[in-house]
């Protein structure tokens, strides 16, 4: 007792060899689950764990710190595996603290251009139609035709005064392009007669069809073009057939280079 009188007391009583029998027993933090398990675990190995120099009362602040960082840890990945998917075919989530690049603009196809008179959205061509629709386009080229023979007239008068050779050349021009159109018009004019005769030959054949059951026959383009030129020829009535004295020449000329050639007359073969 009089050591105890003369010594000084510890602050810590339970480093104190006397006073830590003397103090009353302070009633222990129940321990988290993990934690405690871990403490059970220690004391049922007892030996073992001392052998190795480790406290087989509890787990030390080392440990403890290192159980509430894994604690910490494991609490975090489940959260996050929760948030990360609501559901099985969920989008998976991204933080919007991450600076996400912004959404590139969808490309624009590069427009092409459109042909209508070989596309199908412009619909069918109808010939006949066609013709009605834009037949007063003749009438302009005819007044075009027009005006150009008055302009070759002028021109004809005023190189009469004086020689020119840009008058000249102006006249040269619109003679080559009336001659242009007149062959233009020609042939127009023909395909015309043709397609008139085509639809009359049809329309004549599908009646014979329907009076008479008879299998429908397509007529060629060349019995076309005979309708045609017999037509023609009975209209003018008399008059000179240019193109067939040609046409007849031609024909005549290829009969006449396939027939053989005559052996010579003299003392041959």
């Amino acid at each position: 007792s009089s050591s105890i009188g003369t010594r000084p007391l510890c602050a810590c009583p339970t480093t104190h060899p006397v006073l830590h029998r003397m103090a009353p027993a302070v009633e222990e933090a129940p321990l988290p689950p993990l934690l405690a398990a871990l403490a059970a675990r220690r004391r049922e190995r007892g030996g073992d764990v001392a052998s190795k120099g480790v406290s087989a009362a509890g787990p030390t602040s080392r440990e403890w710190e290192w159980e509430g960082k894994r604690s910490a840890k494991v609490l975090a990945g489940k959260k996050a595996k929760k948030k990360a998917k609501s559901s099985k075919g969920a989008p998976a989530e991204v933080s919007n603290r991450r600076p996400v690049a912004p959404k590139a603009a969808p490309k624009r196809k590069a427009d092409r251009a459109r042909d209508p008179r070989f596309d199908d959205m412009s619909g069918n061509l109808d010939m006949d139609l066609f013709a009605k629709s834009y037949a007063f386009l003749d009438d302009y080229r005819a007044e075009e035709a027009s005006q150009m023979k008055d302009e070759i007239k002028h021109l004809q008068r005023a190189q009469r005064k004086r020689t020119n050779v840009a008058l000249s050349t102006r006249e040269d021009e619109i003679r080559q392009e009336l001659r242009k159109r007149s062959q233009q018009d020609k042939q127009r004019k023909n395909k015309g007669d043709l397609r008139a005769a085509e639809l009359e030959v049809r329309r004549a054949e599908r009646k014979k069809v329907e009076e008479t059951g008879k299998t429908p026959f397509f007529h060629k383009l060349g019995a076309i073009r005979q309708i045609v030129r017999e037509k023609r020829q009975g209209d003018k009535t008399g008059a000179r057939d240019k193109q067939g004295e040609k046409r007849d020449k031609k024909l005549a000329g290829r009969e006449k280079k396939r027939l053989p050639s005559r052996r010579g007359m003299g003392g041959g073969d």
